[in-house]
């Protein structure tokens, strides 16, 4: 096993379960519920933060350990959002764009070989759609602790879950784009996946 290979696999599995108790204990009108989720959350973001910095610095990054990191980030992020969708109207909608962008792109990086490298270009927009989404999720959490801001802040988490939407519309275009152009380089038949 690669250098660190475990401790990656547990910051990875632990986001995934992050995920899955904020859907679970988050209630807005819970003080102590939404803090417990918004410190879940700081603790995740803390160890996708760590754990791309071991990864790069210490370890070998693999296409398996990325896939794993990507869909272990996708499967927080949903849970928030549907925790988010019992009580807020419309983010149920958002979460149908956000998993139609992760999981198309996910299909293509197990096909396409070169895909990584087509998409290196486009690294700003990621990177934009997820400092939105993630913004957005951070902004939901913290409305229940501010009940004087509370229009505000709820206009800004659905602004910026709206963004991160269009985006992951706009991500589709340009990867569907991108790829009808050069076809992209396919996994040989009957060669392993990215495992």
């Amino acid at each position: 096993m690669r250098p660190f290979g475990k401790l990656l696999i547990s910051f990875a599995v632990a986001r995934t379960a992050i995920g899955f108790l904020i859907l679970i204990f988050f209630t807005p009108n819970n003080t102590g519920a939404v803090y417990l989720c918004l410190c879940l959350f700081a603790l995740a973001q803390l160890s996708d933060q760590i754990d791309g910095w071991i990864a790069r610095k210490f370890s070998w990054p693999t296409v398996g350990g990325y896939l794993q990191d990507s869909v272990s980030d996708k499967l927080l992020h949903i849970g928030c959002l549907l925790a988010f969708s019992e009580y807020f109207t419309w983010v149920g909608i958002f979460v149908w764009f956000i998993c139609a962008r992760e999981m198309i792109i996910l299909a293509f990086r197990v096909v396409l070989l070169d895909l990584s490298a087509k998409l290196k270009k486009y690294k700003y927009q990621s990177i934009i759609y997820a400092s939105a989404l993630r913004t957005s999720i951070v902004l939901f959490l913290l409305f229940p602790l501010v009940p004087q801001l509370e229009n505000l802040i709820l206009f800004a988490s659905y602004l910026l879950l709206v963004s991160a939407s269009l985006l992951a519309v706009w991500n589709l275009a340009v990867l569907t784009a991108e790829i009808s152009r050069g076809g992209g380089q396919r996994r040989p038949r009957g060669a392993d996946g990215p495992h």
